[in-house]
């Protein structure tokens, strides 16, 4: 989370500007942490696909 100072009332255009890159970094993380459980997931699914046909050899 990116901290601050705010922006004077007279600076119309700094204020846009740093409203615009917070939202930016806001969802640059939300899309990398969406990211990260896509490729959890795809790890855990090959995992599992390892996982099954060696149980299935000692059964």
């Amino acid at each position: 989370m990116l901290i601050y100072e705010a922006p004077k009332k007279d600076y119309h255009l700094a204020s846009a500007m740093l409203m615009m890159m917070h939202k930016a970094s806001e969802q640059t993380f939300s899309m990398m942490m969406e990211e990260r459980k896509l490729r959890e997931k795809a790890r855990q699914d090959e995992r599992n696909e390892i996982v099954r046909p060696c149980r299935n050899r000692f059964a």
